[in-house]
């Protein structure tokens, strides 16, 4: 079962489960019923990690067991990252960024279809990061060049932080 932090039911649920044997993956979307529910297309027995997200909320971690109960989630709100590199604003270089957790690895955020997304493309030194989850996270933006800038930026949930890298 579902629910944003309002007890709100979402329009629609992201999920991505993996095995944690690591064989199978299961991943998409789906409106949950009227009581928040969805059902995962019938996963292999075992244990499982499943990622869970909506459009406006952060991605949550659960571990799941097949057979075994339903699993319940609160969606938290998410934060919006409005990331510039004002060096890049007029280059015509590719470069992408990646939301790193304090441990250095990256930040799990789903989209639609369950498509986990761990780096986004910049165009004109700009991008925009949706649906990450609040905490403080290690922005990084490295371009095709191998220049590379990064900080630490505190997020909370359901606000809109701008994240200037120089």
């Amino acid at each position: 079962m579902a629910r944003l932090a309002s007890g709100r039911i979402p329009p629609v649920v992201h999920f991505h489960a993996v095995s944690t044997a690591g064989a199978q993956a299961i991943t998409g979307s789906q409106a949950p019923d009227a009581e928040g529910r969805i059902r995962l297309p019938t996963p292999s027995q075992g244990s499982w990690r499943l990622l869970i997200g909506a459009p406006g909320s952060g991605t949550v971690e659960v571990p799941a067991q097949t057979p075994g109960p339903p699993v319940s989630v609160m969606l938290p709100p998410a934060a919006r990252l409005a990331v510039q590199v004002p060096e890049l604003a007029t280059a015509d270089v590719r470069a992408e960024v990646t939301v790193l957790g304090p441990d250095g690895s990256p930040v799990p955020v789903l989209g639609p279809g369950g498509a986990l997304r761990q780096t986004w493309p910049m165009v004109g030194g700009k991008t925009t990061i949706e649906d990450l989850p609040a905490g403080t996270w290690i922005v990084d933006a490295t371009a095709g060049d191998g220049r590379r800038w990064s900080t630490t930026v505190v997020a909370p949930g359901a606000a809109s932080v701008p994240v200037i890298l120089e």
